[in-house]
């Protein structure tokens, strides 16, 4: 058992699969300001240099998240209701992924195949009536010089 457990490691370390991380996220504050129903910027809470972020939920087949992030990225809980997986990219490498759990700020709904810019990575905080679910969804207000262009004002 302990050579098939070590032969596993060694195969995920060679083929470039990437792992879950459990530093650079603080999960921890993104959890208290979706419960307080904060905006959700996910540069506030990183600290490690990004500029894209792939979204993707439960179910996601692992072919799928390959083809998007173009590389392996490990997601354990992938056939489970209870993760999404965010993968973090910076200049077009995989720089960190990590499971966030749904009952803690619900990402679900923001799959999009060519992922967030990290400038796009504002979300609003969305509470289903029925049952007091939070979910993340994508803040569509306009930037402001955009906005005031296209109001007819200066």
């Amino acid at each position: 058992m302990k050579n098939a457990a070590f032969l596993l490691f060694l195969a995920l370390a060679f083929t470039g699969c990437t792992r879950l991380s459990n530093q650079g996220l603080d999960q921890v504050k993104l959890a208290a300001d979706v419960a307080a129903g904060s905006m959700v910027r996910l540069g506030g809470y990183t600290s490690f240099e990004w500029d894209r972020v792939f979204i993707f939920g439960p179910y996601t087949p692992p072919a799928a998240i390959t083809e998007a992030v173009g590389s392996d990225v490990w997601f354990p809980h992938r056939d489970s209701e209870t993760h999404c997986l965010l993968v973090f990219r910076f200049h077009g490498k995989t720089v960190r992924a990590f499971e966030v759990d749904r009952n803690a700020a619900d990402f679900e709904q923001l799959f999009q195949k060519t992922g967030y810019a990290r400038e796009e990575a504002d979300f609003d905080v969305d509470v289903r009536a029925l049952d007091g679910w939070r979910f993340l969804k994508k803040n569509d207000a306009l930037p402001i010089a955009k906005a005031s262009a296209s109001d007819g004002s200066p």
